[in-house]
């Protein structure tokens, strides 16, 4: 499932992400909470890299007119 979400979370059409049916309740010892905050941690961080990759590249880029001119 981790990798999956990786995919998802790095498509740039991606708007949101629901948790549903996480019980608190039948979690005492909050160790399914931990792993599920730890997920989530890892998918926005992947997202977050995969949104900052393509700004890094556009950045460097030169945009040349029809003309043959550079902007």
């Amino acid at each position: 499932m981790r990798q999956a979400l990786l995919e998802f979370a790095k498509h740039k059409n991606l708007l949101g992400l629901d948790i549903a049916q996480f019980n608190p309740d039948k979690d005492p010892d909050h160790g399914g909470a931990k792993k599920l905050v730890d997920l989530l941690a890892e998918i926005l961080a992947a997202r977050l890299q995969a949104s900052e990759a393509p700004s890094t590249e556009a950045s460097g880029a030169t945009e040349v007119s029809s003309s043959g001119s550079t902007a």
